[in-house]
């Protein structure tokens, strides 16, 4: 039986199940598997902060660095070994994983507008890590994803001399946008090079970068904008260290990782199922903590109509649905609506980095984090009764919830359209959209196949 949260993150409904999960680590910086994003992104590499990270306080007085790598990714561990994937070459051949990882391999796993960005500041990254590792035997590569083959092959000729590091790509075109079926579209994913580096689950935001040794072992994870060269490389050089390589005496790391520190942890335990906040109850008292430590509180946005989106740093789905939120946030300000998004089941650190590398994408959104975390103890859970996330409460200027949304795909309006029942003016066409997708969901599944 196919996981549950597989199933929540393809299906239409696209919601991560953020309550009952027994990951050893959360699904670190998870995307949907085609990023419902119509402009370039630069959204951060998949990294679970890994267990010689330092404590980091809250607030910007905070001083400790974060770390730049992790020992896991997407559900593995240092020591798994990658499967066998196909890739494609810039100059049209399908070669398989394994060619390509002879020795120590560093690896960027990036989105389509990298390979046109201007001044190409990733690859600028990649090609400084090329030159500082190089010499020890390290290779460093690209590969692009959900980009189709003749655009990838096209853009490799339109570069001429080609990119500062070798480019390859998935081979398998990405899922057309009107694929409703969700079974063929889960299908589809298994078949794709994340989906296959992901065992068919989420798959990391991008760009992410791994370590790779020479028998397609993962090393682990690295942060390629921890915002702070010593840490990247040290970060590197730790990882390059644990995949063989020989590393020149200027660029092995300065300080020695112990063993513990590539230990996977144990499961997190399965968190029983919480009764879920009713529909036309008044919405709980809510206090969460914004990234420069102050305290903010639901009921201080009485007077306005608020929509409470609990969202994860973590979660492809929930980061998807920021940019249609901005959007909402922006056209119904001065009919007094405020986003409030509220980052729950994820690391305090998680949080800031977040704010710190993309709110300025979101500048009419209010973030603000959930202090118990990943602690049952967390508000979502504990007041709201959320287990899958993207969640969203409407609120209205009363303080009642007059309807909540759950998940999220590219296109829907189920929130716009929720506003109503707060009492904001929204347009016949916006409603008459989100009474179909709501239909679209409903619909019963054909036997043997999930709801699509």
């Amino acid at each position: 039986m196919r996981d549950l949260r597989l199933l929540a993150l393809l299906l239409p409904l696209a919601a991560c199940r953020s309550a009952r999960t027994t990951d050893a680590e959360p699904p670190a910086r998870a995307t949907a598997m085609q990023p419902a994003m119509a402009q370039p992104v630069a959204m951060q590499p998949a990294v679970a902060l890994g267990p010689t990270a330092p404590a980091t306080t809250v607030g910007p007085a905070a001083t400790a660095r974060r770390s730049s790598w992790s020992p896991g990714f997407v559900g593995r561990w240092s020591g798994d070994v990658l499967p066998d994937a196909r890739v494609l070459a810039a100059d049209g051949r399908v070669v398989a994983l394994s060619t390509l990882l002879a020795r120590p391999t560093i690896m960027a796993l990036v989105p389509p507008n990298a390979l046109d960005a201007e001044p190409a500041t990733l690859f600028a990254k990649l090609d400084g890590l090329r030159r500082r590792y190089g010499p020890s035997g390290v290779d460093v590569v690209a590969l692009a994803n959900w980009i189709g083959k003749e655009d990838f092959l096209a853009a490799a000729s339109a570069r001429g001399a080609g990119w500062p590091t070798p480019v390859y790509s998935d081979p398998q075109d990405p899922s057309p946008k009107d694929q409703h079926d969700a079974y063929e579209r889960i299908k589809h994913h298994e078949r794709s090079f994340l989906g296959q580096l992901s065992g068919g689950g989420m798959t990391p935001a991008l760009p992410a970068c791994i370590v790779v040794d020479g028998e397609r072992r993962l090393a682990g994870s690295l942060h390629l904008f921890a915002g702070d060269e010593d840490a990247l490389h040290e970060g590197a050089a730790t990882l390059l260290e644990r995949a063989g390589a020989r590393l020149a005496a200027e660029v092995a790391p300065k300080s020695k990782t112990p063993a513990e520190a590539w230990a996977k942890p144990a499961p997190r335990p399965f968190e029983a199922p919480v009764a879920p906040l009713q529909v036309g109850q008044p919405a709980p008292e809510l206090e969460l903590v914004d990234a420069d430590g102050a305290t903010r509180k639901l009921s201080d946005l009485r007077g306005k109509v608020v929509v409470l989106d609990f969202w994860a740093t973590w979660c492809g789905p929930c980061r998807a649905a920021l940019p249609h939120l901005e959007e909402l946030a922006k056209r119904h300000a001065g009919e007094g609506v405020v986003v409030l998004a509220a980052c729950t089941n994820d690391e305090r650190d998680a949080f800031e980095e977040f704010v710190e590398e993309q709110s300025f994408r979101f500048p009419s959104l209010l973030f603000a984090h959930d202090a118990p975390g990943r602690s049952p103890q967390r508000a979502s859970r504990r007041l709201y009764g959320v287990d899958g996330i993207p969640h969203a409460f409407i609120v209205d200027r009363s303080g009642m919830v007059v309807d909540e949304v759950v998940g999220h795909a590219p296109g829907e309006v189920l929130v716009d359209a929720a506003l109503a029942k707060a009492g904001v003016a929204i347009e016949a066409a916006t409603l008459e959209r989100a009474a179909e997708q709501r239909a679209r969901r409903a619909r019963p599944a054909a036997p043997g196949r999930p709801r699509d």
